[in-house]
């Protein structure tokens, strides 16, 4: 069976990113935290992985554990 398979984005929290900022003015020292979109999932919080072919969904997940797989037969989300 063929499957599109998609995996979790290591690089961000739900598809955000926090990047920190600081500095020195007049008030002395000062830290901000931004959130943006994430780049490597723009935001989605998902990565796609590509195609593959598996003779099972066991055997998928055998590679992929914390995947998220779509049948291309069935349409089915796995």
């Amino acid at each position: 069976m063929e499957y599109d398979i998609h995996i979790e984005c290591a690089a961000c929290d739900c598809g955000m990113t926090e990047t920190q900022v600081g500095g020195v003015n007049a008030n002395g020292q000062w830290t901000e935290y931004r959130e943006s979109k994430c780049h490597e999932c723009d935001g989605s919080g998902i990565v796609y992985v590509g195609r593959e072919v598996y003779d099972s969904l066991a055997d998928l997940k055998a590679d992929y554990p914390e995947s998220f797989a779509q049948n291309l037969v069935t349409k089915e989300w796995n």
